[in-house]
Order: C-alpha cells, then structure tokens, then sequence
C-alpha cells in the first residue's frame, strides 16, 4: 500500500486564492440583461395569449348565453325544472333564440302604444298575453317576423311604460311592455299600426277577485273551457277576475298578494295541493288571517264560507282553520281580505288527465260561487 500524503491546508488555500487565478464569473452582466430580457419578453407573450384566449372564451360564452338565454332565468329554470318532473314538453318556443329588434322610439303623452308594420297579419294571429302580477304585456305576432321593419319607429308614452323589448323568436314578432303600474288597455288595429291604448286601472269602481295556484300546479286548471266560463260568470257579476293560473312566466305567493293589495281585490283566493303518502283520505285546512280585520267581511268570514264552497264540491275531511303565519305570505302579507284553502291527496289518488279535468272542473264551481257569495256581502 502507498503512504498518505500530509497536505498543508494553509498553503493549499494560499495557493487557491492567487492573485494569478481569478475567479471569473459564469454570466457576464450583458449576458444577465439579456437573460432578464427574454424573460420579460415570454412573460409579455404570455399576457397576450392569455388576454386573447380570455376574450375568445368570453365570446364563445356570450353566443351560448344569447342562444339560451331563456333557460338561464331563473323562473324558466323552475319552469322546466317542473316540466321535467312532470314529464311534460317543454313548449317549442322556449328552444328558439331572441333576435332583438333596434327601434326608434318617439315619447308622447297620448297614453298609446303604436307599432308600425310592413303588413298586418290576420287578427287571429295576433295575442296580447297579459303578465298582470309583472305588469306586463306581451303582444306575439305568429308567423308575422317578416312584418317587422329592421329599424322600427315606435311610438310609446313613458308615463305608462318602463320599458318595450321587440324580438324576433322563430317566426313570431313578439313586443314585451312593462308598465310603471297596473293598467287597463285596448287593442286596436290600423291599416299598418297595431295599437294598444292603456287606461289606469281604477281600483275603486272595478270589484277585482284574484285566484292563486301555485305555478307547479297551473297546468291542472288551465283548462280553456273552464276558463272562459269563469270569465263569463264574473263579467255578469260585474267582477274584474285575476286567475293566476293564466300566466306563462313564473309567480310566487308575494308577488301575488302584493298585486292583490296594489289594486284593492275585492278578495284573494288561494289553493294549495299537496301529495301525502301517509293521507289516507282527501284532507282540507283553511288558512286566514286573524290579526286584519275588515267590518262585516274579513279574512275569518271569506275562509268560513270558501269552506263550505269547497266541501259542496269535493269529498274532504276538514281539519280545521288556521291562522297565518309569516311564511303563509298570500295570507299573511293580505291587507285585503284573503284565505287560502290547503289540500291534501294521498299519493294512491290516480290523477290521470280525466280527474284533473274533473277537479279543474270543480274548482271553477267553487270560484263560481265565491264570486256570487263575495258580491252579496
């Protein structure tokens, strides 16, 4: 084996830090700045191609959200959540996107609505959907989009309207009015003008009935035959009636009563359905409210005798009145007098469309003779 070798670490060290063996540094400071500059260079390319994927994605995003834009409000949402549940088509419409229309309005204070076309379509082609508890009307021209000039001059009274959105869906024109309150209105018809003439509702001379459904369970009453016959027995009666269950956009209970209260109603009659699966039979409760009081006819009396219209018609096991609640809104919220009838069908019940028709049928008998009973207080 060799000898270790003793080293000297003094000398050794002495003889790395000569003067005549520098230490040169790895990266000069021209090659430094030019490192730093490639550096910002790629994080600037970054930037940009982040900035451009960003407006590409927003754009890609908006023309998704345009052509669908009526899924993503939330009351169609609950509205197809519903048709979903219930196994019901989604009406056509609803799939076709909303073409807006740019228009040239001229504010006048003759409290009209004027729409100018190229032709007038033939008048059963014409609908004027009131949206009462939105104020709101909405005027669809079927298969009239071509009627429609790409620069509208329309004339509008602001006094009345808050806002007027034109579109083209599919084949239809379609005109959406929302109004500052709520308004009576007139449709009249000109060689080339459709014309709506709006008068304020008057809350004092127009005994109003309002009838609340919820909107999950509209389509069980929505019965045109129904319907009609209703409306003949309340112009009879001299009665301005609201059936909620005629709209096609979504309601709650609040909103409901505050239209109700708004116009003064004569009277607010709810119905609530639930489905049981321990009921063993149909079960009524009627819900008023104690705490307003209105002289001869209040809340107590309407609900004592909607409980009697209502058991003449339907077979019920009555389980008493009960006072509103807060979370009871169409009742609670009442500045009017209001009762709200609460039935329970045990889940066995068969509602195939022939009994829906049946209790739709029954209900308009009931309403029938509430209305008589409301006018002779």
């Amino acid at each position: 084996m060799g000898e270790l070798q003793d080293f000297d670490l003094e000398s050794l060290s002495k003889e790395i830090t000569k003067e005549d063996t520098p230490i040169t540094p790895s990266v000069t400071l021209a090659e430094e700045a030019e490192l730093i500059e490639k550096r910002k260079n790629s994080f600037y390319k970054a930037g940009i191609v982040g900035c451009i994927l960003f407006v590409i994605i927003s754009v890609v995003l908006m023309v998704f959200y345009k052509y669908n834009e009526s899924f993503f409000e939330s009351g169609n949402r609950y509205r197809y959540r519903q048709f979903y549940d219930k196994g019901l088509d989604i009406p056509d419409m609803q799939n076709y996107p909303k073409i807006n229309v740019k228009a040239d309005f001229t504010d006048k204070n003759n409290s009209q609505f004027i729409l100018p076309l190229k032709n007038i379509p033939d008048k059963s082609k014409i609908n004027v959907q009131n949206e009462f508890i939105q104020n709101k009307l909405v005027i669809t021209l079927s298969d009239a989009e071509q009627y429609l000039p790409d620069d509208i001059k329309v004339i509008s009274d602001t006094r009345v309207m808050n806002a007027v959105g034109i579109y083209r869906q599919n084949t239809n024109a379609v005109v959406e009015i929302y109004c500052n309150g709520v308004y009576d209105w007139e449709l009249d018809i000109s060689e080339k003008n459709i014309i709506l003439n709006f008068k304020k509702f008057d809350n004092i001379n127009n005994d109003a009935i309002v009838v609340y459904v919820p909107f999950e369970e509209k389509h069980i009453f929505d019965v045109s035959e129904f319907k009609q016959r209703l409306y003949m027995y309340a112009e009879e009666q001299n009665v301005r009636l609201f059936l909620t269950y005629e709209q096609k956009e979504f309601y709650e209970p609040k909103q409901v009563i505050a239209f109700a209260n708004e116009i003064k109603a004569k009277a607010v009659l709810g119905l609530d359905i639930i489905w049981s699966d321990t009921a063993s039979d149909c079960e009524l409760e009627t819900v008023y409210n104690s705490e307003y009081f209105i002289q001869d006819y209040g809340s107590a009396e309407l609900a004592a005798d909607y409980t009697k219209a209502i058991a003449a018609q339907l077979v019920v096991s009555f389980n008493g009145f009960k006072n509103a609640e807060e979370n009871d809104s169409l009742i609670y919220d009442a500045t009017i007098p209001a009762a709200n009838a609460r039935i329970t069908f045990p889940e066995s019940i068969n509602m195939k469309e022939q009994n829906m028709r049946k209790f739709s049928e029954r209900f308009a008998h009931t309403i029938e003779k509430m209305i008589s009973q409301i006018m002779l207080r």
